[in-house]
């Protein structure tokens, strides 16, 4: 769906999905679950919807505070070790969208809403919920289920600290080995065990500013979505504390720990 080159793809793909959902006991409620579908392409959604038009459908989102998903998405982004992203945080204060056009809710939404009508979107908060997945059953009426992966682990996407951050994103810009790559990355997340928390990347006026460029959009999300006043205003963030500034001497100490003493040229 998010391909517009893979238009053949997709249609065997919905043509398979709606046979295996033809076979199942009438009544049944089934789950298609992806993060890749919420800012999926007008013309993919409109295929979606003629594949799935015998079925009664209901879209269900969640959206999250944009200085908090900012900062996920710049850590999502720089500690991904296939790819070259190596640009700091501040590149993008001035225009978020630069680092995902995704935290523009309200025009992603819009276009579900455009193909499969506003009553058929429930939107919920992240911040609503203490665990999202836990809520993610509860907004389906499935309150108290879970998933069971099969691993027999408890995977998790966990932030890395905002010095094992910086240093992946300057060792990215010096090698492109994966295996080098990875071995600084797990190395670092143990030198840095008690690093600055990730959401320390941005300071609480950058927060501010961050909120303030989706002030307009937020509104109108808030309105047709939620029938209530802007959640996601600045004003709910003045009594945050600021971002850390980061120690060029701890990033450096952490260097020095893979050079051995008898390895340094005079």
């Amino acid at each position: 769906m998010k391909n517009p080159k893979d238009e053949a793809n997709l249609t065997d793909c919905l043509k398979a999905l709606t046979q295996e959902l033809n076979s199942l006991n009438e009544g049944m409620l089934v789950v298609l679950s992806s993060e890749e579908f919420f800012t999926a392409p007008l013309e993919s959604i409109r295929q979606l919807k003629q594949s799935l038009n015998p079925f009664d459908v209901h879209i269900l989102a969640f959206v999250r505070r944009q200085d908090n998903q900012f900062v996920s998405f710049y850590n999502e982004r720089a500690k991904g070790l296939r790819n070259n992203f190596t640009q700091p945080a501040q590149r993008f204060l001035k225009n978020p969208i630069l680092l995902s056009d995704e935290l523009d809710y309200l025009h992603f939404l819009n276009q579900w809403a455009s193909v499969f009508g506003a009553k058929k979107l429930k939107v919920q908060q992240y911040e609503s919920y203490s665990n999202v997945v836990a809520g993610f059953f509860e907004a389906i009426g499935r309150k108290g289920c879970y998933i069971e992966d099969g691993s027999g682990t408890n995977r998790k996407n966990i932030s890395v600290n905002l010095e094992v951050l910086e240093i992946l994103r300057l060792v990215k810009q010096l090698t492109h080995d994966v295996a080098v790559r990875k071995k600084i990355l797990v190395d670092a997340k143990t030198f840095f065990v008690n690093g600055t928390p990730a959401q320390k990347l941005i300071t609480s006026e950058q927060r501010v500013a961050i909120l303030d460029f989706f002030k307009d959009s937020n509104e109108k999300l808030f309105k047709k979505y939620f029938h209530q006043s802007n959640q996601y205003s600045s004003d709910h963030i003045v009594a945050e504390e600021d971002a850390v500034k980061l120690k060029p001497a701890d990033i450096v100490n952490f260097m020095l720990s893979y050079v051995k003493a008898d390895s340094i040229d005079d």
